[in-house]
C-alpha cells in the first residue's frame, strides 16, 4: 500500500537532479564560509595572549581536523543523495517516449550547473576565500566540475528509469 502510494506520487528524477545540484551549491558555499570563519577564529586565538598554550593547540588541532570532516560530510551527503535518487528513479515508471523531454530538461539543468559552478568559482576565487577553498578538496572538485557531475548523475538516472520500464513491460 505504501509502496503504491510512493509510486503514484513520484513525479520523476528531474526534481532529484535539480535538488542534488542545489544541495551541492548551497552546502558547498556554507561549508566554505564556515571553514573561513573557523580559520579566522583560530587566527584570533593564536594571536591572543589571553589564551594559554593548551587552548591554542586545541584550537589549531580543531581547525586542522575541521577541513577533513567538512570534506567528508560533503562527499557523504553527495553519495547518499545519489543513492536515494537512484532508488527513487527505479520507482518511476516512464514510457521511453518521454526520454527526449527528459534529455531537453537534463541539458538545461547541465547549463544551470555550469552557471552554479561559475558562482562557486567567483566566490572561491576571491582573495578572502581562496585558501579555504583550496583546503576543501572534495567541495572544490565537485563545484568546479558541477556540470559534469550533473551530466553523469542525469545519465545514470535516465538509464535506471528506462531499465525499470523495460522490466515491467
Amino acid at each position: 500500500m505504501v509502496l503504491e502510494k510512493i509510486r503514484r506520487n513520484k513525479k520523476g528524477s528531474i526534481e532529484d537532479l535539480t535538488f542534488l545540484m542545489i544541495f551541492l551549491l548551497v552546502v558547498g558555499l556554507t561549508l566554505l564560509i564556515t571553514f573561513k570563519v573557523s580559520s579566522l577564529w583560530n587566527d584570533e586565538v593564536q594571536a591572543s595572549s589571553e589564551f594559554d598554550t593548551y587552548a591554542k593547540e586545541a584550537s589549531s588541532e580543531l581547525t586542522g581536523k575541521f577541513t577533513n570532516t567538512l570534506d567528508g560530510i560533503y562527499l557523504f551527503g553527495f553519495i547518499m543523495l545519489f543513492i536515494v535518487a537512484i532508488v527513487s528513479a527505479s520507482l518511476v515508471r516512464i514510457h521511453p517516449i518521454f526520454i527526449p523531454v527528459f534529455l531537453v530538461i537534463w541539458v538545461i539543468i547541465i547549463f544551470i550547473g555550469g552557471a552554479f559552478s561559475s558562482v562557486w568559482n567567483s566566490i572561491a576565487g576571491n582573495s578572502n576565500f581562496i585558501t579555504a577553498a583550496n583546503q576543501l578538496t572534495f567541495v572544490s572538485y565537485f563545484m568546479n566540475n558541477l556540470a559534469y557531475v550533473i551530466a553523469v548523475v542525469g545519465m545514470v538516472l535516465m538509464i535506471v528509469m528506462y531499465k525499470a520500464w523495460r522490466e515491467n513491460s
